[in-house]
């Protein structure tokens, strides 16, 4: 007997509409406070738009799938939105695992503080532990508003005795920020979070006025791979989860011409 893994059939299509989803992700908005330059929210002409539905609506619409968790964001800011408390609180109170990516650019007030600290992960973006030239990337973000928020994130939890969510640092490295790598990962480590994942750039024009940038892969792709064999080596000395995904190391083999030679990811 074959027991070889197979491609669904037909035949499977009901079962697998039957299964349910381990994790359900909610585009609260596609809008962004932000304006990263590498970022498609900030080409000429892009228009988000929020969700369409309630956030008694929303839950209703996910209770039936019972997902283990709910990540209340897509491509834009939740936190921007002036009921993502309320929706967010619903939800919590109805039992799900809530989690987020933010950029941790604005000054949340201590509700919203409770609510993140509620949650069972958030995901932060932070490029560079470089207060000078993050806002220059990531533009309206700022290095020591992101400290200031993460602190008061776990400061909440340890007055209320509550375990703290899990934080994790993203970082989308250009030529820019790469050389930072290392140091970003001691600066995570220092404030409290738990793991930090790089990620691979997507490329888009660059929008007018803003200081030019180029893919680590094309910039140096030998120094970018040293960069992230030196940053997993400081994450394992501090016991610090690091990761890289996989496309931004294909990229920089690739541009080296040693496609096949490329490691099957980064994970301490």
């Amino acid at each position: 007997m074959d027991s070889r893994p197979r491609a669904p059939t037909r035949t499977d299509i009901p079962v697998l509409l039957r299964a349910r989803p381990r994790e359900i992700w909610v585009e609260m908005t596609s809008n962004c406070n932000a304006r990263c330059i590498y970022c498609c929210v900030s080409q000429p002409g892009y228009q988000g738009k929020d969700l369409a539905l309630t956030p008694e609506e929303l839950a209703a619409m996910l209770a039936p799938y019972s997902p283990p968790e709910v990540r209340i964001t897509g491509h834009g800011e939740t936190t921007m939105l002036p009921h993502w408390k309320k929706t967010a609180r619903l939800l919590l109170q109805q039992g799900f695992a809530v989690t987020t990516n933010s950029n941790f650019a604005k000054e949340f007030s201590d509700e919203e503080i409770d609510v993140l600290s509620r949650f069972r992960s958030l995901e932060i973006s932070c490029d560079v532990a470089d207060a000078e030239l993050l806002p220059r990337v990531r533009r309206g973000c700022r290095l020591e508003r992101i400290e200031a928020n993460l602190a008061r994130v776990i400061a909440a939890c340890k007055r209320d005795f509550r375990e703290l969510p899990h934080l994790n640092i993203s970082a989308t490295l250009t030529d820019l920020t790469m050389h930072g790598l290392p140091d970003l990962v001691r600066w995570a480590s220092a404030h409290g979070a738990h793991a930090m994942e790089v990620v691979n750039l997507e490329r888009y024009p660059a929008p007018p006025g803003v200081v030019e940038w180029r893919h680590p892969s094309e910039a140096d792709p030998e120094r970018m791979l040293a960069l992230i064999e030196r940053a997993s080596g400081i994450a394992k000395e501090l016991g610090f989860v690091f990761r890289v995904q996989q496309g931004l190391i294909d990229a920089c083999w690739l541009a080296l011409g040693r496609a096949g030679e490329a490691p099957k990811g980064i994970a301490l």
